[in-house]
């Protein structure tokens, strides 16, 4: 069902949603290439330093995580894989660290961090045998150093040549740098959406908005005569009320502009709002926060703490908050234009929103003889954003034949739209076509009967009339 008003539940606060998305609990299968090896390689033709902190895989059936409590291990459910070769374009030598480094489950810092030099220096691994990949991720040196030595690089999968690297499967490119002391989060293949599962209609509801990292970025402190910027803590709360920020939870955070005042980055995320030198503050002049999670999380409210004795309160006034997803870009932004509550937190809620990505599949299944579909709800009340992102498709499959269906299905609940799908399949009727008018106004599809039907049944109408009128007038 369609609602004409989007919900907006941040009061005093400048809220923008963007290609935002959050989900509850759907069927999402990210449909990755079969392959046998990773290729990491630098672009460009300078010669320079290219650094890989870990390399991770991932299968489609496997979901990114990692255990950065204490500075241990990455992920536990990578694919295991063995080094394989390395070189470059030119001028290929120098650096540091072994080439089983970005493979020990371990973020090096130093000299041990695998580091070549030359145009075009690449480095690729063996995953034993042919698999499916769907994720790579490349980390960043732990220790803060030289992090533009990953970015503007390639992933490439690569085939199986008798136990040798083959043809290029799949190959995505990263123009930026690799976020501080985190990692750069390479999809490959489309993601394939499933409300209320696989085999059985239901209703998926959406909630919050799907982020990797949150961004806290000050847009001026003029009244502050340091003209500094600090923050006490940063909080995510999740869908379900959880302060997925902690470090505890697997967030790691980073400074990502200002010159350093003083507090460590970790004060960021440790669960205390800090006084005095505890207190994470740069500058003077523009300064930031990133607090990166290393895994999606649904992000319902951001709360921005003061430090908390009292000091300095007007530090923490006029910011931005920006979620971001895993390729770095904004999926939300909040502007809070006033100051913190004085030993407090600065609150901002995030309405539920969606995104359709371009490579996706929103897979709707019908049930024609129950007169039932799937559907995706974004919000518990339905009144929140959905965006479709052009190349979007939408597959609608029946669990039983459709033949003789005629009805109305409501696939889609949203209070907002933008974006239209570039492709949609729907299954063939006998006698009925589909009727897609309302599908972006109230979410709805439905099948009604074919124009050559309708005329054959007017004809029949009309003889039927004619001949009633016939035996009326015997």
């Amino acid at each position: 069902m369609f609602h004409l008003n989007a919900r907006v539940r941040s009061v005093g606060v400048c809220l923008i949603l963007l290609a935002a998305a959050g989900l509850a609990s759907a069927d999402i299968v990210r449909v990755g290439y079969d392959a046998r090896f990773v290729k990491v390689s630098n672009n460009g033709t300078a010669y320079r330093e290219f650094h890989l902190g870990e390399l991770e895989v991932f299968s489609s059936s496997a979901s990114p995580n990692q255990a950065l409590s204490g500075g241990g291990g990455l992920s536990t459910n990578d694919l295991t894989a063995t080094f394989k070769a390395e070189g470059a374009d030119s001028s290929f030598g120098g650096g540091h660290g072994s080439n089983l480094a970005p493979l020990n489950n371990v973020r090096d810092t130093g000299g041990n961090t695998y580091d070549r030099m030359g145009v075009g220096t690449f480095y690729t691994v063996d995953l034993g045998s042919t698999l499916n990949v769907a994720t790579v991720r490349t980390w960043q040196r732990a220790d803060g150093c030289c992090q533009d030595r990953l970015s503007n690089f390639t992933v490439s999968l690569l085939a199986d040549n008798g136990g040798n690297p083959g043809a290029v499967v799949a190959s995505k490119s990263f123009d930026g740098t690799a976020p501080t002391n985190s990692f750069a989060n390479i999809n490959f293949g489309p993601r394939i959406i499933r409300p209320g599962g696989s085999g059985a209609v239901g209703v998926e509801t959406i909630q919050g908005v799907e982020a990797h990292s949150i961004q806290v970025t000050t847009t001026g402190t003029g009244s502050n005569p340091d003209n500094v910027f600090h923050i006490g803590e940063i909080v995510a709360m999740d869908v379900d009320g959880n302060n997925v920020a902690l470090a505890s939870a697997g967030g790691a955070a980073s400074a990502i502009a200002g010159a350093f005042f003083h507090g460590a980055d970790a004060n960021l995320i440790n669960g205390v709002l800090d006084t005095g030198a505890n207190a994470w503050t740069r500058g003077p002049g523009a300064a930031g926060a990133l607090v990166n999670f290393g895994l999606p999380r649904y992000i319902t409210q951001v709360q921005i703490g003061q430090r908390a004795d009292g000091c300095c309160q007007d530090r923490l006034r006029n910011f931005s908050v920006q979620l971001n997803g895993s390729d770095g870009t904004a999926r939300a932004i909040a502007y809070y234009p006033g100051q913190a509550p004085t030993n407090s937190y600065a609150v901002i809620d995030f309405g539920d929103s969606f995104t359709i990505e371009s490579s996706d599949i929103l897979a709707i299944e019908i049930d024609p003889a129950a007169y039932a579909a799937d559907r995706l709800q974004i919000g518990l009340d339905g009144l929140g954003s959905l965006v479709i992102l052009p190349g979007a498709t939408l597959d609608v499959t029946a669990l039983n034949p459709a033949t003789g269906f005629e009805g109305v299905l409501d696939i889609l609940d949203f209070g907002s739209i933008e974006g239209t799908f570039g492709t949609i399949n729907l299954p063939s009727l006998a006698h009925t076509q589909w009727d897609l008018s309302r599908l972006y106004e109230t979410g709805e599809i439905s099948s009604v009967p074919e124009p050559a039907s309708l005329g054959l049944l007017s004809l029949a109408g009309a003889a039927l009339g004619g001949y009633l009128r016939r035996r009326r007038g015997r």
